[in-house]
């Protein structure tokens, strides 16, 4: 696990420096005003920018000028309230401005030079940003840059690729005092910050990606990047999520959901204490906004963005995990791998959200055989939750450790894993410590009693080459499961085989076309196994047996 973050913070280094270079590539000024399109017009933001900007179009000395608003999409999303019941009425304000609306993404992108995407809905903008980056026109992109931190690096490597300039930010950075703190003289350099905003929740989103996000930019552009780890306390009407710096300083953030509901920020100096409150509107945003447009440069690092969106997903972690530290660095680092199964498990965490996982449950874990097993047809409605994502080796389960397993705190889980780790080229003993490694965790940091049903490396047609290594792996773990109580080895290499000459491979008909993943008949073999070493019946886990996570 070690290896994998130090090698994933190089490369979150070298991808940084990558998207650096793609925004400060020489970028001809233009010669007259620029055509700029708006995807989304479900927010105010749309009809503030426009004004800003058309005010003041033939001005090209004037901070918002040089900049003329044309044409608009006016998407929405149905499951998302404020963005539904808002678009007609921001649609029609904006035809009131002489602004065409278009009906699709191509449409605009034949009209602009430039886009703003503002749909208040930060799921669509992965593939909202992709066509105008394909088609090669600078972007901005509205709060919450998208509604992970997984996607957001893929916009920025897709800006990369493309060699387009990209920018997002929240307005809240531009607060006045705020923005200037960290180089404020009288403050004496910033030691320390409070910073504070409302925070309501949508439940389409992780919890600060939605609102939370203004402050926490607050916080942020006082403390400057570096933050390493996290931890949030949640209550119904408040968030304090409290970050630790490298350099030892601290910062919090405050989302408010009752009471007086402001935006501000208390900043401690080594001189001085300051407390900058209110907004200062959103002239300066897009004046930035279209200096960008002009210059092709964005005022703010990718690095420091891609850390803001690690810092709420660390704290969205902190919450699942009762309030334990959550380091920011390895999310970052697991973001910028580009692991299929990242993706997996940020779905994982979306399902929660829409319909939370009762705790105590029968938890199966692992790579693809797990993924395509259908729990529900091999067992009934019973207390199984599946958490697998295929091609996953046991650095990659550790690597995930905290957010698929310790937030559901199982009695039982049903692991199966080394598979792929045989067959990458790890040895059998590597697969064996890394096992060991795994039981320890899950007793130390989920709880002292929860059981590991380990189901052992299957023959596979595919892979029979590798089966002499793969049989040596199980035998390792065959033999220390028989030393703890709580660890099951679940025989199901020997059904597997029984209808097999010795040296031979198993039956065909245990595997689907590829010969590596299990047919039906297969998994019935795996069902019967598991049937008879695990009570699949739900129920509660006792507050005694959990150690808090």
């Amino acid at each position: 696990m070690n290896r994998i973050c130090r090698s994933a913070r190089s490369y979150c280094l070298v991808l940084v420096g990558m998207l650096a270079a793609s925004t400060s590539t020489t970028f001809a000024a233009p010669t007259q005003p620029l055509r700029a399109g708006m995807i989304g017009c479900d927010t105010s933001h749309a009809t503030a920018f426009t004004r800003l900007l058309n005010a003041s179009t033939n001005d090209v000395d004037h901070p918002c000028g040089g900049v003329q608003v044309v044409a608009a999409l006016p998407e929405s999303s149905d499951d998302i309230a404020s963005s539904r019941d808002r678009l007609g009425k921001f649609t029609e304000e904006l035809r009131s401005l002489d602004v065409e609306m278009v009906d699709s993404i191509d449409q605009l992108l034949e009209r602009v030079d430039v886009v703003m995407i503002l749909s208040v809905d930060g799921r669509k903008h992965l593939e909202q940003a992709r066509k105008v980056i394909e088609a090669g026109k600078p972007v901005y992109i509205d709060k919450p840059m998208a509604a992970s931190l997984s996607d957001a690096v893929q916009i920025f490597e897709l800006a990369s690729k493309n060699n387009v300039p990209i920018f997002t930010c929240s307005g809240l950075r531009y607060t006045p005092g705020i923005r200037d703190a960290s180089s404020n003289a009288e403050l004496g350099g910033v030691v320390g910050c409070v910073a504070y905003s409302p925070s309501p929740y949508d439940a389409t989103h992780p919890d600060l990606f939605w609102d939370g996000i203004h402050g926490i930019e607050s916080l942020f552009t006082v403390m400057g990047p570096g933050c390493e780890r996290v931890v949030r306390t949640h209550t119904e009407d408040t968030d304090v999520v409290t970050g630790v710096w490298r350099d030892g300083r601290v910062g919090t953030f405050r989302g408010l959901r009752s009471g007086k509901r402001d935006f501000g920020a208390l900043v401690f100096g080594a001189k001085a204490i300051e407390h900058y409150a209110g907004f200062g509107g959103y002239q300066t945003l897009v004046a930035e906004i279209a200096q960008f447009f002009k210059t092709g440069k964005s005022p703010i690092a990718a690095s420091e963005t891609l850390e803001i969106l690690a810092f709420m997903e660390a704290a969205e972690q902190s919450k699942l995990n009762k309030g334990a530290p959550v380091a920011v660095q390895p999310l970052l680092a697991a973001a910028t791998l580009k692991m299929p199964y990242e993706r997996d498990v940020r779905k994982f965490e979306a399902q929660d959200r829409q319909h939370p996982a009762e705790k105590g449950q029968v938890l199966f874990v692992g790579s693809s055989s797990i993924v395509l097993w259908d729990l529900e047809k091999s067992f009934g409605h019973t207390g199984a939750l599946n958490r697998g994502y295929g091609g996953s080796q046991f650095p990659h389960q550790f690597l995930h450790f905290d957010r698929v397993v310790k937030p559901y705190t199982p009695r039982t889980i049903v692991l199966y894993c080394g598979d792929n780790d045989i067959n990458s080229g790890r040895t059998p003993q590597q697969v064996f410590e890394d096992f060991k490694t795994y039981v320890q965790r899950v007793h130390r940091e989920v709880s002292a009693t929860t059981r590991i049903v380990y189901l052992p490396i299957k023959p596979s047609r595919k892979r029979w080459s590798l089966w002499e290594k793969m049989d040596t792996a199980n035998q390792l773990i065959a033999d220390y499961a028989e030393t703890d109580d709580l660890v099951t080895y679940a025989d199901i290499v020997t059904p597997m085989l029984a209808d097999s000459a010795p040296g031979d491979p198993p039956p065909a008909d245990l595997f689907a076309d590829d010969g590596l993943h299990l047919s039906a008949k297969g998994y019935a073999i795996w069902t019967s196994v598991v049937n008879e070493l695990v009570d699949m019946k739900p129920r509660p886990t006792s507050p005694e047996h959990s150690l808090g996570n």
